[in-house]
């Protein structure tokens, strides 16, 4: 089987400056949201089309070259992304702290770092993926750990609030994740449990327990709570950590029972979501709690 890994493309990181740096525009002209075509604003002696720099760091996205921890594609539809260097590494700890520094600008009141489904903290932890001889991959699992344990200690010293990651707790991979002989085949809970350790050193506040999207040929039982088996055994190796559970949640009553069974402390919802956005209230009314409505929406669950 040929070993595969998703592309590190939708990755928050930067390998060098976008073309607004580039051309000498200030960065906070750069925006993922609609903007009016003529709309303009000074910079020094130039008048920038705010839309201008947006098109041009589009193109800059889709001119950058794919990185990961090996030149491993996820699919023959992937592109092969090129092995990152310590310089490369250096830049994503760079762009992930300056994130950070966004959020509290904006207000946050809290951070999930996404190292799960395959994007480029994953792709690091995972035998699958990351094939490197050097100190930062191969088998040995501080090394596949060494990097994204860096991000994580970067945002948490530069975050005081609430920090969450998310991981993928296993690969979905055909075979055990260690066989008989001490090798790793894949990622797993027993690798997860470790790197969760890990993290709880280094502050962060709660574990949102995921799995999948580093295999392109993985094999998911799907069906209600299929993943809350990994909070579990999360929870059970590190009691005092916050564990978030997650995938196709939607009974009421059995979310309820994860939490009331010690299974985890906290359920997210995603798709649910989308599908009925005032499920929190249709939970509430079945589990016989009050709970109070928007303003403008209380008269309808009175």
């Amino acid at each position: 089987m040929h070993r595969v890994q998703k592309s590190a493309f939708n990755s928050p990181m930067l390998v060098a400056k976008p073309p607004h740096m580039l051309l000498g525009f200030k960065e906070e002209l750069v925006t993922a949201h609609p903007i009016p075509l003529l709309q303009t604003k000074m910079v020094g002696p130039i008048t920038v089309s705010r839309s201008l720099t947006c098109v041009l760091s589009i193109l800059f996205i889709f001119s950058t070259p794919v990185l990961g921890p090996s030149d491993l594609s996820f699919s023959e539809t992937y592109p092969c992304p090129r092995a990152m260097s310590e310089e490369d590494m250096d830049d994503v700890v760079r762009a992930f702290v300056f994130a950070v520094e966004r959020c509290k600008s904006a207000g946050f009141d809290f951070i999930e770092i996404h190292a799960a489904h395959g994007y480029l903290l994953h792709s690091f932890v995972s035998p699958l993926s990351n094939v490197r001889d050097d100190q930062y991959g191969g088998q040995p699992l501080e090394n596949r750990l060494r990097f994204p344990l860096r991000v994580v200690e970067a945002c948490r010293r530069a975050w005081g609030k609430p920090l969450w990651v998310r991981i993928s707790a296993c690969d979905w991979a055909e075979g055990p994740e260690q066989d008989e002989s001490g090798t790793w085949k894949q990622w797993g809970i027993e690798q997860s449990k470790i790197f969760v350790g890990e993290m709880k050193k280094l502050g962060v506040d709660l574990i949102d327990a995921s799995s999948g999207g580093n295999w392109v040929n993985q094999s998911i039982p799907l069906k209600h709570g299929y993943q809350v088996h990994f909070a579990e055994a999360l929870k059970q190796a590190h009691p005092s950590l916050v564990i978030s559970t997650v995938g196709l949640i939607t009974d009421p009553l059995e979310a309820n029972s994860y939490i009331e069974s010690g299974k985890a402390d906290v359920i997210s919802l995603a798709r649910e979501l989308l599908r009925t956005p005032h499920w929190p209230l249709h939970a509430a009314k079945e589990l016989g709690v009050t709970v109070k409505a928007a303003n403008q929406y209380e008269r309808a669950w009175q």
